[in-house]
């Protein structure tokens, strides 16, 4: 009779220890957190993107925009970017981003609209693409349709350049590395696309391109700056 009461209580029990089990396990749940120091995230219009300690990349967000090859319409978790070296530094835009790697080179991935990825094939891709460079880069800086590498010889870029905003008149679209700024006249840039702002070795800033909204900061909302050897000088005003 007690061993008959034991397996009744077992066959009871058992069911209810296998059920809290799964709930405090929830093998569903899986872990997705990545076991690194972040130093640096950026992002676009739907997807994001971060730098680790150790020269990895992941990114998350519409998988389109990723680098990871990955085929869904979205990653709602970190997704490792494949380089082949180890990355010090990356930027974004609206739809690309750029790695810069230890070594130099440059790496690419995202839309594709104005070769601003691929110089060389207008179609968007879903997985790095090395940049050809006529030399190792330091830094690279990434806006909406472009992207540009700091060179020993000056700053390069590629993709859009409407307005002339990368200074050349070969048209609206820059299929290669084209030098925009040479040697080391700049501490920063900024690319918006249709606009082109630096801040120069003395700490003055320097824009061209379009003036809508004001975004060549000189007071004038017209008149878009096109000539390729053309700067505007931003001067700083109080009140």
């Amino acid at each position: 009779m007690t061993s008959f009461r034991i397996r009744r209580a077992l066959f009871v029990a058992l069911p209810i220890i296998a059920l809290v089990a799964v709930l405090l396990w929830r093998p569903w749940e899986k872990d997705t957190r990545v076991d690194a120091f972040f130093t640096k995230v950026t992002g676009g219009g739907a997807y994001t993107c971060a730098l680790t300690d150790g020269g990895e990349v992941y990114c998350w967000g519409a998988s389109e925009y990723l680098g990871t090859g990955y085929e869904g319409s979205s990653a709602t978790t970190p997704q490792a970017v494949d380089l082949p070296v180890t990355i010090v530094d990356l930027d974004s835009s609206w739809d690309h981003t750029c790695a810069l790697g230890a070594e130099g080179s440059v790496y690419c991935w995202g839309d594709n609209h104005f070769n601003q990825v691929s110089p060389s094939e207008n179609r968007r891709h879903r997985v790095p693409v090395k940049i050809g460079l006529h030399g190792p880069a330091n830094a690279v800086y990434v806006g909406p349709g472009t992207s540009c590498a700091a060179l020993e010889d000056g700053l390069r870029c590629w993709g859009t350049n409407g307005y002339k905003t990368l200074g050349d008149d070969r048209g609206r679209t820059l299929k290669e590395p084209t030098r925009v700024l040479e040697g080391s006249r700049y501490r920063d840039v900024k690319l918006g696309g249709d606009y082109f702002c630096f801040i120069d070795s003395d700490g003055a800033v320097h824009c061209r391109g379009a003036r809508n909204y004001g975004w060549l900061g000189d007071g004038i909302s017209d008149q878009s700056v096109t000539d390729p050897g053309t700067w505007v000088d931003v001067e700083r005003t109080d009140g």
